[in-house]
């Protein structure tokens, strides 16, 4: 141990819910999406963690959200070291009580993340048009990339501009996506995060209470030369007025 570390210093993990990071005085809470709750101080017993007892962990602050009048409505009742774990007990006042144990990890809360900046942006620089249904390319719609920068529009116009990476998950090594820079957010405004398919990307529009087909680009060059995945050919459909199919069922006799 190195002289002066804390015996609780390092990263905690729930599995999905929070994740806390613990250097000496300091503590950072994260939520299920990575996003920081909040940045407060910490003080326990280090000489009772030592030696293996269960310990309270003070935090400055506890308070996780609060309500629109700025009441909590959740927060930390209790954060103890047990049994090598930090238990959370958690209190909402819709929902009550909640348990929570978090464990040590060797690894950031980012760690299922591997960017591959080097490696794919500079294969994916330039301009990369919108396939159309109709055939429709006057306004020429698509994505630019031009070094860590995305943009979506035309020529003449962007209707965003974002700063991305390009990343792949530990658990799907060969799926590469384009995701802002910030980890802790997958969509851009208004489309979901783009995935890198060699020749294409690929993405689907945001629309509230709609089910877009998917939206490809590819270089102006390869339009009406490739295949498009079958779900860029799909309707947009209305989630909340959309009507299946009946089901007609033959009686028996």
């Amino acid at each position: 141990m190195l002289f002066g570390r804390s015996p609780l210093d390092g990263y905690y993990e729930e599995g999905y819910h929070y994740y806390l990071y613990i250097n000496g005085d300091k503590a950072v809470l994260r939520d299920y999406a990575k996003r920081i709750i909040f940045e407060t101080t910490v003080e326990y017993d280090k000489k009772a963690v030592g030696k293996g007892a269960q310990t309270d962990i003070i935090l400055g602050q506890t308070v996780l959200s609060r309500t629109a009048a700025g009441e909590p409505m959740t927060w930390i009742k209790r954060l103890y070291f047990d049994n090598g774990e930090i238990v959370m007990d958690y209190y909402y006042t819709i929902m009550g009580d909640t348990t929570y144990r978090l464990h040590k990890v060797d690894h950031d809360p980012f760690y299922n993340i591997v960017i591959r900046d080097g490696e794919i942006l500079p294969k994916i620089q330039g301009f990369w048009l919108e396939w159309r249904k109709d055939g429709d390319y006057k306004d020429k719609y698509g994505i630019r990339i031009s070094g860590d920068r995305l943009s979506y529009g035309t020529v003449s116009y962007s209707m965003f501009a974002s700063k991305i990476h390009a990343i792949s998950y530990r658990s799907n090594a060969d799926r590469i996506i384009l995701t802002p820079q910030d980890l802790t957010v997958t969509a851009f405004p208004g489309m979901t995060q783009i995935s890198f398919e060699g020749d294409m990307l690929t993405s689907c529009m945001i629309v509230m209470d709609v089910s877009s087909p998917m939206s490809v680009f590819m270089r102006e060059e390869n339009i009406g030369k490739l295949p498009v995945p079958p779900a860029a050919m799909r309707e947009a459909r209305n989630t909340m007025l959309f009507v299946d199919e009946p089901v007609i069922r033959k009686l028996d006799d």
